[in-house]
């Protein structure tokens, strides 16, 4: 229980970026392991949050770049996004890590997945293929940004992606690359994560969804010939606390189509939200990184770490 770390899931929904770094700063004086930003185009927190309205025209920083300048105004917490394969090449994508984890002396925690937002891609003109086909590029893409990472000037050729003598200098500041992690549940998507990441990244889904996905791995890493507790199980989703035994219990629930949403918040006082988490750290999960409502962040974020944390450990 004492090796688990705890992180922070910002969602840049109409947030700024001198508020962005504020969050940032504040998880960084807390001690925090780490922030991580959402790899969208346009807001989406009030699609989950019945009661959250849509605000329109609101601002949604890009995470790539957003987390380009937070390296420059943050000392020591790592930063990390689940970048969606689709939208960037990933030998792009190889070059730009590097480069981030040089800025950051070492701190770039880097997620890829295969993409879900059939929606989002449109809007951007990004083809979107069959479920099978992404998860497919998934692949390939994590094996051109090894090489990218690790070769003198890597050459590759496959079914979606190609490199040929494609030099990436400086070469990465963590050795012998930056923590790679994949997120999904998908069969094939945990075989790729099984076989060839750093760590496996799930959330925003009920309980005996995640715990389900979290058997399959398991089956996906014996399958492989890899020890379980070799990859690092992290569990991200939307927390929301009571502050106070005073104040009427509040059992928010998300909303949105899916049956399956209405119970993935983790909602009550800071001893309920710790008894849950700590049924998925009973389970092997070791990594949390709690999403909250950006319009009470900072007091949720000092809840969470001084109450929360600490029945945790």
């Amino acid at each position: 229980m004492a090796g688990a770390k705890f992180g922070c899931y910002i969602f840049q929904d109409g947030l700024t970026f001198e508020e962005i770094l504020k969050i940032a700063r504040q998880c960084e004086r807390l001690g925090l392991e780490s922030v991580w930003l959402k790899d969208n185009f346009s807001p989406w927190l009030h699609k989950w949050f019945r009661g959250q309205k849509a605000i329109p025209n609101a601002s949604f920083l890009e995470s790539w770049t957003t987390l380009s300048a937070l390296a420059s105004f943050t000392k020591k917490i790592r930063i990390g996004c689940v970048l969606v394969n689709l939208y960037r090449q990933p030998s792009l994508v190889a070059k730009m890590a590097s480069t981030l984890d040089a800025i950051s002396d070492g701190r770039l925690e880097l997620g890829l997945s295969a993409g879900w937002n059939r929606e989002e891609c449109t809007s951007y003109g990004i083809a979107f293929p069959s479920a099978s086909t992404r998860r497919k590029m998934l692949a390939e893409a994590v094996k051109v940004m090894k090489m990218m990472w690790t070769k003198q000037d890597p050459s590759f050729r496959g079914k979606h992606y190609s490199l040929h003598r494609a030099l990436c200098w400086p070469k990465p500041v963590q050795k012998p690359r930056p923590t790679l992690w994949i997120g999904g549940s998908a069969d094939e998507t945990l075989g790729i994560a099984a076989r060839e990441a750093d760590g496996w990244i799930y959330g925003l889904c009920e309980r005996g969804r995640y715990m389900e996905s979290l058997k399959r791995l398991r089956v996906e890493c014996d399958e492989a010939g890899r020890d379980w507790t070799t990859i690092t199980k992290a569990w991200y989703g939307f927390v929301d606390i009571e502050a106070g035994r005073g104040r009427a219990k509040e059992r928010r629930r998300l909303g949105g189509d899916e049956a399956k949403r209405t119970t993935a918040a983790i909602t009550g006082r800071s001893e309920e939200v710790a008894r849950e988490l700590r049924t998925y750290l009973d389970a092997g999960v070791t990594y949390f990184i709690p999403a909250f409502r950006n319009e009470n962040i900072y007091e949720q974020l000092q809840i969470f770490s001084h109450e929360v944390i600490r029945q945790l450990r």
